[in-house]
């Protein structure tokens, strides 16, 4: 059984989940979202420098029937109780906002190669 809508006793606005399915072509092998992890992980800890040591992660996983995994290291310098705003605007700046804007910015320029 799928989850498709949660509807509260209080009167809230119910809540659809939303199942996309995964595009990819048929001549094709779907991603390899395992080696896409471990390469954005290596990634990210190679960014440390000697006085800027990876402090902490968080890695949280989205499966497609609609559960999650969640894994992460406390950074030291930030208190438990602002960690879960900082990684919403975190992600909204980046996937969110940041993605925007080089969209629009693509619409509006055209980019010529010399």
């Amino acid at each position: 059984m799928r989850l498709r809508r949660i509807r509260f006793k209080d009167g809230r606005a119910p809540i659809e989940v939303l199942h996309t399915a995964m595009d990819f072509k048929a001549d094709e092998e779907p991603e390899n979202l395992r080696g896409a992890l471990m390469r954005n992980a290596k990634l990210i800890a190679s960014y440390g420098e000697s006085g800027s040591a990876l402090d902490g992660f968080i890695l949280i996983g989205l499966f497609a029937d609609g559960k999650r995994s969640l894994g992460f290291r406390m950074p030291a310098r930030i208190p438990r109780e602002l960690l879960p705003a900082y990684v919403a605007e975190m992600i909204r700046t980046d996937a969110i906002t940041g993605k925007e804007a080089a969209d629009e910015f693509d619409r509006r320029f055209q980019w010529v190669d010399r």
